[in-house]
């Protein structure tokens, strides 16, 4: 499950005045998992931050990338990588909420069903007490 939320994630659209810099991957990136579209994986790369320094660090990118493409990575002001936002509109994510709720619900109507049930033969059994003691009472008291 972690693994399929982590490859829904989506690489960031940087906001307006947001640098980016050009990144070369250090390797291939992983190829996605199956039926996974657009998929975002962990991979080295390299790239020069806006002081000149040469910095590395695993960022995101699309899956099945070749080693030596470049990828355009957002960074903060001091040149590291952001993290990428989760894609809740992927149907994965979508899936695993939908299972989710449909299970806690199922639950839920259950344990309903149970209180209830279980009610009725309370108020039944109450009923059995009353009918046997207002047998057995008057004999029991000696008012019979």
């Amino acid at each position: 499950m972690l693994v399929g939320f982590v490859a829904a994630a989506t690489v960031p659209t940087p906001p307006p005045g947001q640098p980016t810099v050009e990144a070369e991957l250090l390797a291939p990136s992983p190829a996605p998992e199956l039926a996974t579209v657009g998929a975002v994986v962990p991979t080295p790369a390299r790239w020069i931050a806006a002081d000149g320094r040469l910095r590395t660090a695993q960022v995101w990118a699309e899956a099945g990338l070749a080693e030596g493409d470049t990828i355009t990575l957002v960074v903060d002001g001091s040149g590291r990588p952001l993290t990428p936002q989760p894609r809740y509109d992927d149907p994965t994510i979508v899936g695993l909420i939908a299972a989710c709720a449909t299970a806690l619900t199922c639950w839920a109507m259950l344990a309903f069903m149970v209180a209830v049930w279980r009610r009725r033969l309370d108020a039944l059994d109450d009923e059995q007490w009353e009918s046997g003691w207002a047998a057995i009472e008057p004999q029991w008291s000696g008012r019979s």
